[in-house]
């Protein structure tokens, strides 16, 4: 008994309940989709849907100390401070510190590496012209492959949608024919079964008609 009550559950669970909105006419009836919304609703006040998400950890900026400050300036609505671009100009010497030999090390530094700061930037502007063209058609080129390629999925994707839809939509047609002929058998079968269970009382109470009866 045990053993026949695990393959029935074990049945259940590998059955799928399908619904049949292609045959099934019952929400068009009034009230009926109302109804189906309050019961919806109902469901929804006895179980509480569950956060999908977990709550947002706490902010902890215990280990990132720029963090904080940036935080506490936008709090106080202080203004964000400026770009220094001091670096990108050589520094002059001072007219006050024109005999000082540290004023002049300090601006020979500072030319020295503008120097080297537009060097640099030649060669990337000279590499950049030798190699940049191609590689910015081989990256549109990816760029394009890749949206055909998902374009592509997405065109099988749809396709593969619509056959399960007709698919879907045939067997629930074909169905709906059968549950419709067993649907007038069964009112049939009652109708007669009625019929039936009137005549068998009708004859327990006697009162069936006999024959040359003209009563």
């Amino acid at each position: 008994m045990e053993l026949a009550v695990v393959k029935v559950v074990e049945k259940a669970e590998r059955l799928v309940i399908d619904a049949l909105p292609y045959v099934d006419s019952e929400l068009l009836e009034p009230g009926v989709r109302n109804k189906a919304q309050q019961m919806v609703k109902d469901e929804f006040k006895r179980n509480p849907v569950r956060r999908k998400l977990p709550a947002a950890p706490e902010l902890d900026f215990k280990s990132a100390p720029l963090a904080a400050a940036e935080l506490e300036r936008i709090e106080a609505g202080l203004p964000a401070d400026e770009v220094d671009f001091s670096w990108s100009f050589a520094t002059p010497v001072p007219a006050a510190n024109s005999k000082q030999a540290d004023a002049w090390q300090i601006a020979l530094d500072s030319a020295d590496a503008q120097y080297q700061a537009r060097v640099e930037k030649m060669l990337n502007l000279e590499l950049l012209q030798k190699y940049g063209s191609n590689s910015w058609l081989l990256a549109n080129r990816e760029i394009e492959l890749a949206i055909a390629r998902v374009k592509a999925e997405l065109e099988a994707t749809k396709k593969d949608v619509e056959n399960v839809n007709r698919k879907r939509k045939n067997e629930q047609l074909r169905y709906g024919k059968e549950l419709q002929d067993l649907r007038a058998r069964y009112s049939s079968l009652l109708f007669k079964n009625g019929r039936l269970a009137a005549s068998c009382a009708s004859l327990e109470a006697g009162g069936s008609s006999k024959p040359g009866d003209t009563s």
